[in-house]
This record gives structure tokens, sequence and C-alpha cells, in this order.
């Protein structure tokens, strides 16, 4: 995949956990990962930390797993990728690895699991929050009302090209999301699966993609 100049930062699991934690509220970045176990693995750490540490608030919105199945991997001691990665064996007592209480953070509406489908391709008329953006607007409104620093927001666009069929719809609808959300008190990850990215997407609409969000991740094959 020829990358345009904008430099993306290529690292291993633990490397990118660490980068996209460090990301500044406002900013819509961009993750491409190799495999399941390996994007478990990432959003495990990073909405452990956020939820824990960062004092956000996280909506995850997946498309290749169930929300059980993401429930599952944050509830789980320590993460499934174990024998993906050697990193996994270096962390130690990371407080990553640590269970954390799903029910509480999901009942007083900090963590928020939702399948991407449902969110992206509800009826554009419902005013409920049903609907993707209108759930992300009412979550970053609760943050500003409330002692939350932030909204962290991690989404599987996988749900555009396997539910339309159609990649330009997905890249309309990105480049239609401001490069930073400047003015909402949230944070964006778009996730992609890299075969998907690599195959699915013409050189151009790759390109645009990459150049229209302000970081991108890219995380080793492993």
């Amino acid at each position: 995949m020829a990358l345009v100049s904008k430099s993306p930062t290529i690292g291993s699991i633990n490397y990118v956990i660490d980068q996209i934690s460090h990301s500044e509220v406002g900013s819509h970045n961009l993750l491409i990962h190799p495999n399941m176990d390996v994007l478990r693995y990432i959003y495990s750490g990073y909405v452990k930390r956020q939820l824990k540490d960062g004092n956000e608030i996280v909506l995850i919105l997946p498309y290749y797993e169930t929300e059980d199945k993401v429930r599952e991997v944050l509830t789980l001691p320590d993460n499934i990728v174990d024998a993906v990665t050697a990193d996994v064996g270096r962390r130690g007592n990371d407080d990553n690895t640590m269970n954390i209480g799903i029910n509480k953070y999901e009942k007083e509406g900090s963590l928020i699991i939702k399948d991407s489908v449902k969110a992206y391709f509800s009826d554009p008329h419902d005013n409920s929050n049903n609907n993707a953006w209108n759930l992300i607007h009412e979550l970053v409104k609760r943050a500003k009302n409330s002692t939350k620093n932030s909204v962290s927001v991690i989404a599987d666009l996988g749900s555009f090209y396997h539910h339309l069929g159609d990649t330009q719809r997905l890249v309309d609808y990105e480049l239609s999301l401001p490069s930073r959300y400047n003015d909402m008190k949230m944070k964006g990850l778009c996730v992609y699966h890299k075969e998907d990215f690599e195959k699915r997407l013409t050189e151009e609409q790759k390109q645009k993609l990459l150049q229209h969000h302000e970081q991108v991740f890219i995380v080793e094959d492993r």
C-alpha cells in the first residue's frame, strides 16, 4: 500500500495503544489493523485505560463481532490474543490486563456498545439514540455537563461496504466529517481491517481517507 506524504504511526500493538491513548480531545484518527485478535487487544487495552484513567465515556461500534463478544473481551482478565503477540509476555501486571466492571460502566452510561450496522443504518428519520450521530451528540452533551473529560468513539467502518456494497458511500461519509472535532468534546477512531482497506478501496479512495484523518495508526503484521 503506497502511503501519502503524511507519515503514519506504525508499530507494535502496545506502542499503538500508547499512541492512541495520548490522542488529544478533538482528534479524528484512523486505525488499520491486520486481524481481529489484534484489534481486540487494542480496543481492550485502550478502553480500559480511558474508562479507568482517562475518565471518559467510551462508545464502541463493532462490525466483525457481536456486542456480547465485545463485552466478553473487555471482561477477560487477560486478553485473548496471548498467542498472537509476544508483547503479552512483557506486560506483567499492566492494568490493561485487569478485569474491569463492564456492567458497572454500562449501567452508569460510561460504556456503550452498539452494533455499527444498527447505529449507521437505522432509519435516518429516527431521532432516538439508535442513530449513531444522535447517540454521539447525546454522549458529548453528557460529557460536557459532567466531570467526564471526553467521549471516545471507536467505530468499525466495515459496516459501510459490507452493508451497502459501495465503497464510495463510505469515503463520502468519512469526508463529510471534520478532520478535527474542534468544537466537540470527543475523540474519534475509525477502524479498518487491513485486507478490506487494501483490496476494497481504490488508490484514490485510500489516499483521501489517509489525508483526511488527523493521525493514521497502522499496527505491524503479526
